[in-house]
């Protein structure tokens, strides 16, 4: 307020006019609220996570405020007015942890969650079967991942061309082939914003022998542990066999595992010209082939 300069009075409305301090009234904390930085629920393994909290009812400087991080670690706080830029911490180790924030004062209090999701950068899917299958015969295709705990993943999974993928949140899954030939299987592998492919072709047929090998604890020295490299060393044994026993290259699969020690699979498959022999015969001619692949087998493990 301001004296007009006409006014004459010189006392009597000052006290009524001056400020007086009163206390706000005091209300339980409602309306608690907890965020990311961000405004998501991911977050990346090492680096710093900023939480908010807002309070929308209750006194902020006679309530305190504490943050539950869900890794074992809280941290506490007078009143909401000294987080206003927020709370931050690093997570250490993938998982999904349970966040929480309690606003307490002596009227009661408030508690809001929320669900992080902490990751790390995937590198790399890895997918695996056997190479050969029968029809109709549910083959399970597993993946491997790099780093191998990455936190929450989808799959995506498409046979031959379909359009339609089939969504999992575990990286393994059965399939039935329902005709002969050379089938390809696409998996794809969805960890936070990165992702990653890997695809193979799988043989089917209505009937096959096959008979793993195992190879010198050597190799397992010179194993780098990529695809690159088991292709190449099945097709060096694929070459041997062949020269070796004078078995059909059409008739002859080689697979390389993954993984030590080093060991690979033999798979020896009907003749295209034996398809229409009757099922005994057929069975004859492939115990005969894989007897002559047993006996080779045991000499080059000799």
């Amino acid at each position: 307020f301001r004296k007009a300069l006409s006014n004459n009075c010189t006392e009597g409305s000052l006290l009524k006019y001056s400020p007086r301090q009163q206390k706000c009234p005091s209300q339980a904390p409602r309306g608690l609220q907890l965020f990311t930085s961000e405004g998501t629920f991911v977050a990346t393994v090492g680096r710093n996570v900023t939480f908010l909290v807002f309070l929308e009812e209750g006194l902020g400087s006679m309530t305190s405020i504490t943050v539950d991080f869900g890794d074992g670690t809280a941290i506490s706080y007078v009143n909401i007015s000294s987080i206003d830029d927020g709370v931050k911490h690093i997570y250490n180790k993938v998982g999904i942890y349970q966040v929480s924030a309690t606003a307490i004062n002596h009227l009661g209090f408030d508690r809001v969650l929320l669900y992080l999701h902490v990751s790390c950068q995937l590198e790399q899917v890895q997918l695996s079967a056997p190479l050969v299958v029968i029809k109709n015969k549910a083959v399970n295709f597993t993946t491997t991942l790099r780093p191998s705990s990455v936190g929450t993943v989808t799959y995506f999974w498409w046979f031959d061309n379909k359009t339609e993928p089939v969504v999992t949140l575990n990286g393994a899954i059965s399939f039935p082939f329902s005709k002969e030939g050379s089938h390809t299987v696409t998996v794809q592998a969805l960890a936070g914003n990165t992702v990653h492919q890997d695809q193979m072709r799988v043989v089917v047929y209505d009937y096959f022998r096959s008979h793993p090998l195992v190879f010198s604890s050597n190799l397992d020295e010179l194993n780098p542990g990529v695809t690159e490299w088991r292709e190449d060393i099945g097709r060096v044994v694929k070459t041997c066999i062949v020269k070796v026993t004078g078995i059909s290259e059409d008739q002859l699969l080689v697979t390389v595992l993954a993984g030590l020690p080093t060991t690979a699979e033999v798979f020896i498959v009907p003749e295209r010209r034996s398809r229409d022999r009757a099922m005994d015969e057929k069975w004859a001619h492939l115990d005969q082939v894989l007897c002559q692949q047993i006996i080779f087998g045991a000499a080059i493990h000799q």
